[in-house]
């Protein structure tokens, strides 16, 4: 029977390069139900006690070579799961795995994806335990542990996310991304200067990374520096309009300089991108249940242009036509995206700068 082989390398570059982008160190798709500042210790926890015993329970208990390779068969099986991580049809990604997660432990590959489903889908105790089996038995894997940090910090465990975080940069000093969760962390038990240094680092190493900057303006309001935070998250919004929990924190700042007119204007936005969000999430579970149809995707993608949103609208277009490559609509929709560009609702429903501000389009 001919196998594909994994080395450590091997295993590596497929972590990195394959089509499952989040298996290089996601971040949260959904950054809601982390903002706690309890539960936290006031100093930092020995990693050593935090990650190492837990992990060491996988390692008496799971045994196996993590190196066995797939035959050709298994490779193809577990690329459609890649793919449908892809599509971010997590829902799926398990039951395409099939077999391959009762392997007697898992393939290291098969638990990191499954292990990121899990994350996606809310189910953080078996993403958690997925990747402690990952790690125990592959450690020079921890370059990409900030999964598991970020799974940690939705849990509210601070102390052993700030552990995953710290060891994913050990591994690769440039994960920007772990930095990026270390200051999530600090953000969350209120150590606003080791977040604020953390979160710049992160902008030092990618500066075009919203999230980061996002968390640097709330880091700002925190600390009551509201023109830094207004500019900040003005450069957040332009790009991004309909996130809703930028949208509200722009509104904040508003509020507090003085600006009551525009911070109103920018709920009322607000209000419109939560409606959307539902709008979408309807057209999703119908996609998710098996009802996939080019429609949805054209649909996704249009509510995203109402809102002016271009680059969401053009990701829901790519994962259609990933799905249905002949669809005239959605083809369609492609090659007139770039033209929208000039006509495109304005993001900020009033101008730049504290003066005339205008009605909402």
């Amino acid at each position: 029977m001919i196998r594909h082989a994994w080395s450590a390398r091997g295993v590596v570059l497929a972590l990195a390069l394959g089509p499952v982008g989040l298996l290089t160190g996601c971040a949260p798709a959904d950054e809601v139900g982390a903002e706690t500042r309890a539960g936290a210790a006031d100093d930092p926890s020995d990693c050593t006690n935090l990650l190492g015993a837990r992990q060491a329970l996988h390692v008496a208990t799971s045994g196996g070579d993590w190196q066995r390779g797939f035959t050709a068969g298994e490779q193809a099986q577990y690329d459609r799961a890649k793919e449908a991580m892809s599509q971010r049809r997590y829902e799926a990604v398990r039951p395409l795995l099939g077999e391959l997660l009762a392997w007697d432990p898992p393939h290291v590959l098969v638990q990191f994806t499954a292990g990121y489903a899990a994350y996606e889908l809310g189910e953080n105790g078996e993403a958690v335990a997925r990747f402690d089996d990952a790690f125990a038995r592959a450690p020079e894997l921890r370059a990409f542990s900030s999964g598991l940090g970020f799974t940690l910090w939705k849990m509210g465990r601070f102390d052993e996310a700030r552990c995953a975080f710290e060891a994913a940069l050990e591994a690769d000093p440039q994960a920007y991304k772990a930095r990026y969760g270390l200051g999530r962390v600090e953000l969350s038990v209120g150590r606003l200067a080791e977040a604020r240094a953390h979160l710049e680092a992160a902008l030092v190493l990618e500066p075009s990374y919203r999230r980061a900057r996002l968390n640097l303006a709330r880091v700002a309001e925190e600390q009551d520096a509201l023109d830094e935070a207004l500019v900040l998250v003005e450069g957040v919004v332009s790009e991004w309009p309909s996130h809703e929990e930028a949208l509200y924190l722009l509104a904040r700042v508003l509020g507090r300089l003085g600006r009551s007119d525009d911070a109103e204007r920018v709920l009322a936005r607000r209000e419109e991108a939560y409606a959307a969000r539902e709008a979408i999430g309807g057209r999703l579970t119908e996609m998710r249940s098996g009802r996939d149809r080019p429609d949805l995707h054209a649909e996704i993608a249009a509510i995203y242009i109402r809102l002016g949103d271009l680059r969401e609208a053009r990701l829901s277009l790519q994962e259609g036509l990933a799905r249905f490559p002949d669809d005239p609509v959605l083809r369609a929709l492609r090659v007139d995206l770039p033209g929208m560009l000039d006509t495109a609702r304005q993001p900020l429903p009033y101008r730049v700068g504290p003066a005339n501000p205008v009605e909402p389009r």
